[in-house]
Order: structure tokens, then C-alpha cells, then sequence
């Protein structure tokens, strides 16, 4: 799960790790409860320095667990959030597993603390960074970390750098971490959270320990499959863009027209400039590998759901700024180069190259290895990842570079071996929630693992993307989540089949001329057809705005498509301040400028803005509103330009 943040970015790719929900205990591993923590060999905890309320420290492990004399100890670092209320009759504690892998868990407290803040009262939040991740002995390999070379190359060479402890950041060893630190804390039981690659290691933890685990949150699900192809993610993929683009009736065929740009893009890739959500120029080329890349990144991001398919009929049309700007948000490929305390490349390979399925024999040598990947590949039918040519689906970042990415990665030591993805489940009480329109952990995913547990809810959430409980601002995932937690029982999980279709941009026009109307909506309304187009395009540049908070931009200063700024602020976690937005001169056209303030209520579930809006020999302000849950799909429009008095509805043009 590269890049899981919505946040949510680029974000997770296991869905070319072939990876398994279900892992079971390594072969000799006593996992009957809590391990011996005489292992540990230091344990370092203060009161954290920015709340002398928490508890910060840090414990030495053993490289490996079965081994513990051998290599030196990996040093895990941990926070526990104390329960905000001392009168609380205390509850057992929430652990959260963070996704990747590769991110760090600590850095995104504030995400778990919005989701949980009602249940802290009584029960606290335990964090541990993932060995190799954060501030746990952090893998940083240089070449695979800033997406130097061909990623099987710059994998390879962070094997070679690791040595002897390359095999040691396997999932297992991560939840024997967390056994032993709970040993250490004199913590009989937790609840188990884990979101995208986090839902991997809390089911690995409550196979493993059982006895410490009183419940499970698995948010944004694997299943048990082991095709290293990710033939599920394609054909998930698939289906969402179907889903997605029936649903909205603005791109019908969409299957039809993807395959026809991947192919395109595969002979002659775009290139060009595209312009990000912060206004930086990056250079482009979307080739076919690029393109599919992008493709999945809709799981992760509503921006390229809501934008492509109008995008690349924008592009047919001789107008790439569109596609060129998507493509610069989402990136080409792995690596840039960031902090690896935030997110390590190099973690990532250690942990999926030790843990998932490959399509060759693992004590093959390297040439072998390859013969035996190229044979599996050319058995596949030429349809195996429609609507992508099998090709294009190979060269991806989510497809074949992945799968191929451990092609360089030593053989396992004589006794470890890689994850099981069968193996026993207790009757814990378990749920599990996955998105309808997500790529990465598809719904069949989610499906096979709740049925995997005895005791498994599952909840299919409609219209969502990876990961339903940590962003939920409406109310209804992040409410079942905490009442399964509370009562082990989710309750009515109604509101999870009625959430709001992702609203697909009907065109990309460059001028005001070009663009759709608004309808008329009052009985007193004066509009022209040039008014109602300028309506539609102002609703439209606050949607396109508030699409980039929602997924890239988080707050600061970004550029209008065509031009011009907007300035956001307020918190990205909070209930109660609302979210800001200042247009200055923002262009979605090129001849119609928006300027003025949008304000979300998050609490109440409802935008207002009041903005000022010149057109070609048209000036006046208008004023809109819109709900933002799934009360209402219409966005309200009035105000007085040139004189005229405006009163229009368009469609809801945005997704929460």
C-alpha cells in the first residue's frame, strides 16, 4: 500500500505483492501468548515531551526473534496516548497498524486519535513504528528510497546494503515486537486496528497472539489470494471505472476508452508540462505504464475518479492541461526522495520481499528466476488484465514492477520461510469494511477476509475509495467502527450502502462559451444562457479546489487549472472548525475569474460561499450552497449579475 493517505496518497501497493489477510504463525514459532520479553534488552520510556501526559520510549529487540544472539538488536519505538478522562473506568487500549508498509504509525496519530477521540476517554491509544519504519531503526536505502534505476536494481542494492538483517523486517517479527512491548507495559489485551497494509499485521498479530487481542478493525481489507499478478486488483480496477462512470452517465464505454489511451500511450507517451496542485511545473510523460498507474491511484485519490475520463476527452480535443496536471500530482513511479521517518521505500522491499508470493522459486538463481517469471508471464492470457494490454499491466508500478521488483532479493535463511496466508482463526469478534470502488483492496478482498474469521462482520461501504474510517467526516464508517469496538456488535450499517456517488466533471472547457449551463431554479430568476454558464463554471472552480484539499493539497496555497490561487485553511482533522477556502482571480475557464470565500461546516454538514465572478462583459456575486453528506445533490446559486437576478441549481459537483 504505497501511498495510502487521501492523504490519501501515493499511497500502498500490495496489490502486486500478492499478499495473503490470513497469515499464519511461521513453522516452530511459539506465538501461545505474550514472548518472552527477557529479549528486550533496554526499554527507554519518559513522559513525551510535548505532553508530559503520554508515555515516549523505545525498546531493543532482537534482529530475529528465534535467533536472538544473532546481529545486532533493532531499537522500536513506541507512544502510548493516555486516556483523556482519570475518572473513566479504563478499557482495554486501541494499537493502530499503519499501512505501506513502510509508513511510520506515530506520524499519523492525529488521523487515529479523529477516528477514536469518543472512545479515549476510558481506553489508550498505543502506537509502535513497524521495525525499519519511523523511528524504528528506519530503513533508508539511497537508490530505492529516491527512485534511482530500474526498481528490481535499486531493490537488489538495498539488499546488498541491509546484509545479514535483510530478511528481518518480515510482519511476524513486527507483531513479536508488539507482544514483547506490551509485556513490557503490563498490557493483557488490545483492540487491533489496522488500515490498507495495516489490516495485514493486525490479523498476523491476532492469529500470533490471540490472547492479547480482544477485537479487530480491519480497515480497507486483504483476502488470502496469493497471485502475485494482482489479476484481482486488474480486474477490480475494471469494475470500479465501469461502476463509477454508469453511475455518473457522463462517460459511458470508459473500459473501451481506457484501453484505446493505454495503447496509445504505450506507442507515443504525452509529454509535456503539467502543473500540480501547489502551481509547481513538472515535466511529464504518461506512458502506458503511467497511465495505469494513474488508473489505480483513483483508489487512493477522487481527484482522478472526478477528473480523468473529462481529462481525456479534453485531451482528444487538442487541451493535455487536464491529463498533464493529473498526471503530475499522482508522479510516474516509486521513490522521491522524502524522509524515509515518514515513509521508507527500502522498509517497503524488506517487508514485501520477505513476505508475499513471487512466481519463481525462491533458491533459484537469478537468471533462473527470471526465465521462471518470464514463462509465468507468457502462460497468461492475453485478456489477463483487461482493460490494460497485458503490457501495459507488466511495465505499472502496481503491476509488474512490483511483482518483479524481488527478483534481486536474497533467499530466506534455512527455517524462516514466507508468510503463510492460511492458518488458524479463532472466534474473535472481527469486522471488516472495504470500499466499492477500491482497486487496492478490492470488495472480494474484504469479503474472503471477514469469511476467514469465525466470528467476521463484513461491511461493503457504496461509492468509497481505500480506507472508509479514518476520513470520515460523514459519520457514518468512523460511527460503526467505534460502536464495534465498544459493544463488538457494528449495529445498523445502513448509512454505508447510501453514501454519495463521486461526481465525474462533465467537460474541461477552455472557455465560458464551451462550458454546460446551470439550470434555472427559482421563479424569480433573470439569468441569460452566458449567466447560467458562468454559474457552472464558478460552482466548478470551488469543486475543483475542494477536490485538491480533499486529496493533494491539505491545506496551503494552490493555482486554479487555468490560473489564479485559492488559499485554504483549518485543520484537516477536526469536527468543529470549519474549512476555509479564499479564492483570488482562481480560473477553471480561461475568461471567467472567481474570487471570494467558501466556508465548510463540517459539523453541520453543509458549504457557503459568497464570491464575486467576472466573465466576458459579465460581473456581479453569486452565492452558493451545497450539502456535503448525502441529504442532497444540489447545489444552490444565487445572487445578481450585470443587474439580473440569479437564482440556478447545478448537479452536486463534488465528492465527501
Amino acid at each position: 500500500m504505497r501511498a495510502r493517505r487521501l492523504v490519501l496518497v501515493p499511497l500502498l501497493v500490495l496489490l502486486a505483492g500478492g499478499l495473503g489477510a490470513s497469515p499464519a504463525p511461521a513453522e516452530g514459532t511459539d506465538v501461545s501468548g505474550v514472548i518472552d520479553v527477557s529479549s528486550v534488552t533496554d526499554v527507554r520510556i519518559e513522559p513525551c515531551a510535548n505532553d508530559p501526559a503520554d508515555r515516549c520510549g523505545t525498546i531493543d529487540v532482537p534482529l530475529f526473534w528465534d535467533r536472538p544472539g544473532e546481529g545486532e538488536p533493532l531499537t522500536v519505538k513506541f507512544r502510548v496516548f493516555t486516556h483523556t478522562d482519570p475518572d473513566a473506568t479504563p478499557r482495554a487500549p486501541i494499537v493502530a497498524f499503519e499501512g505501506g508498509p513502510g509508513y511510520g504509525t506515530i506520524s499519523s496519530n492525529a488521523a487515529y486519535r479523529f477516528l477514536f477521540e469518543p472512545l479515549l476517554r476510558g481506553r489508550d491509544l498505543i502506537l509502535m513504528d513497524q521495525r525499519g519504519t519511523g523511528g524504528s531503526s528506519t530503513i533508508d536505502c539511497r537508490a530505492v528510497q529516491r527512485g534511482i534505476g530500474p526498481y528490481p536494481k535499486a531493490v537488489g542494492e538495498c539488499a546488498e546494503q541491509l546484509g545479514e538483517a535483510a530478511n528481518a523486517y518480515g510482519t511476524a517479527a513486527a507483531t513479536d515486537d508488539l507482544a514483547a512491548l506490551l509485556g513490557v507495559l503490563d498490557v493483557p489485551k488490545v483492540v487491533a486496528y489496522g488500515d490498507s497494509y495495516g489490516t495485514y499485521i493486525a490479523q498476523t498479530f491476532a492469529i500470533r497472539h490471540p490472547d492479547l487481542v480482544e477485537s479487530v478493525v480491519l480497515d480497507a481489507a486483504y483476502d488470502d489470494s496469493v497471485d502475485p499478478f494482482a489479476r484481482d486488483g486488474a480486474a477490480a480496477l475494471a469494475r470500479a471505472w465501469d461502476t463509477l462512470c454508469r453511475r455518473a452517465g457522463t462517460c459511458r464505454g470508459i473500459l473501451g476508452d481506457l484501453e484505446r489511451a493505454a495503447r496509445r500511450f504505450e506507442r507515443r507517451p504525452l509529454v509535456g508540462t503539467g502543473i500540480d496542485s501547489y502551481g509547481i511545473e513538472r515535466r511529464v510523460r504518461l506512458s502506458g505504464a503511467f497511465l495505469a498507474k494513474l488508473l489505480v491511484d483513483a483508489s487512493y485519490a477522487f481527484t482522478v475518479y472526478r477528473d480523468f475520463p473529462a481529462a481525456l476527452d479534453a485531451l482528444e480535443n487538442g487541451d493535455p492541461a487536464p491529463l498533464l496536471r493529473l498526471a503530475a500530482e499522482r508522479g510516474p513511479g516509486y521513490g522521491g526522495g522524502g524522509d524515509p521517518r515518514f515513509y521508507s521505500e527500502g522498509a517497503y522491499a524488506a517487508i514485501a520481499c520477505h513476505d508475499y508470493a513471487t512466481v519463481w522459486d525462491r533458491s533459484a538463481t537469478l537468471p533462473e528466476r527470471r526465465q521462471q517469471f518470464e514463462d509465468a508471464f507468457d502462460a497468461l492470457p492475453p485478456d489477463a488484465f483487461a482493460p490494460l494490454p497485458n503490457s501495459v499491466w507488466l511495465d505499472s508500478l502496481y503491476g509488474g514492477e512490483l511483482v518483479r521488483g524481488c527478483l534481486r532479493w536474497p533467499d530466506l535463511a534455512p527455517g524462516d520461510s514466507p508468510m503463510p496466508t492460511t492458518g488458524p482463526h479463532t472466534d474473535l469478534p472481527v469486522l471488516v469494511l472495504n470500499g466499492e470502488l477500491d482497486a487496492i483492496t478490492p470488495l472480494v478482498d474484504g469479503i474472503h477476509a471477514a469469511d476467514a474469521w469465525p466470528n467476521g462482520t463484513f461491511v461493503p461501504v457504496a461509492n468509497e475509495i481505500h480506507i472508509v474510517g479514518l476520513y470520515d467526516y460523514e459519520r457514518c464508517t468512523s460511527r460503526i467502527v467505534r460502536r464495534f469496538v465498544r459493544t463488538h456488535d457494528p449495529g445498523d450499517t445502513s448509512c454505508a450502502s447510501q453514501t454519495p456517488e463521486i461526481n465525474v466533471v462533465e467537460s474541461f472547457p477552455r472557455t465560458v462559451a464551451d462550458a454546460p449551463a446551470a439550470r434555472q431554479g427559482g421563479r424569480f430568476d433573470e439569468s441569460t444562457a452566458l449567466d447560467r454558464r458562468i454559474a457552472w463554471v464558478a460552482t466548478q472552480t470551488v469543486a475543483d479546489a475542494f477536490h485538491r484539499w480533499w486529496n493533494e493539497l491539505f491545506g496551503g496555497v494552490g493555482v486554479g487549472l487555468r490560473g489564479g490561487t485559492y488559499t485554504m485553511r483549518g485543520p484537516f482533522y477536526s469536527w468543529d472548525q470549519p474549512l476555509v477556502i479564499t479564492f483570488d482571480e482562481t480560473r477553471f475557464v480561461d475568461d471567467v475569474t472567481v474570487s471570494g470565500t467558501v466556508l465548510w461546516h463540517r459539523a453541520g454538514a453543509v458549504a457557503n460561499g459568497r464570491l464575486s465572478v467576472e466573465g466576458p462583459g459579465v460581473a456581479g456575486r453569486l452565492r452558493l450552497s451545497f450539502p456535503t453528506d448525502r441529504s442532497g445533490d444540489v447545489t444552490s446559486i444565487t445572487g445578481v449579475l450585470n443587474g439580473r437576478r440569479i437564482e440556478l441549481q447545478t448537479a452536486r459537483a463534488w465528492s465527501s
